[in-house]
């Protein structure tokens, strides 16, 4: 794993440091709320305050799933959209990192182990027979209507 030490800035005396963050089960349920929210409204970008329900730690953590490509920031303030990576994790076709080492918000190391969503959860929301919908991935496309 990453050979990364504190560094504390000599003039104000910050400490900087790198924090591992876990791909949880929470993170996980959150997840499929999200994918359930852009099945539902039919349109890959959703507000977290106006669109969807989160508890208050759930949308605190959110942003979280970037770190994993499984999300990602739409322009639109406080919009989000689900990557074609998120989805075919949901969908249960890939495995993702169980979790990342970050520093300043960044992703600078990624962890070795991986699981499939159907590792973290139960069989709750049927993946892939549940999200049977395809996406243009957001980051290099931009917005695009759901297919079936």
């Amino acid at each position: 794993m990453a050979n990364y030490s504190e560094k504390k800035c000599p003039v104000c005396g910050h400490i900087e440091k790198a924090w591992w963050q876990p791909l949880s089960r929470s993170l996980v349920r959150c997840l499929c709320r999200f994918g359930n929210a852009v099945k539902q409204k039919k349109f890959n970008k959703i507000h977290l305050q106006r669109e969807i329900e989160l508890t208050k730690s759930e949308y605190n953590n959110f942003q979280k799933l970037q770190y994993f490509g499984l999300v990602a920031k739409h322009d639109e303030r406080g919009c989000w959209v689900l990557t074609k990576r998120g989805l075919e994790f949901l969908q249960n076709k890939i495995a993702v990192n169980t979790k990342v080492l970050t520093l300043k918000d960044k992703k600078i190391e990624e962890g070795t182990e991986f699981k499939k969503i159907s590792q973290f959860t139960n069989d709750e929301f049927g993946f892939a027979s549940h999200y049977n919908f395809e996406i243009v991935d957001y980051e290099v496309h931009g917005i695009d209507n759901l297919t079936n």
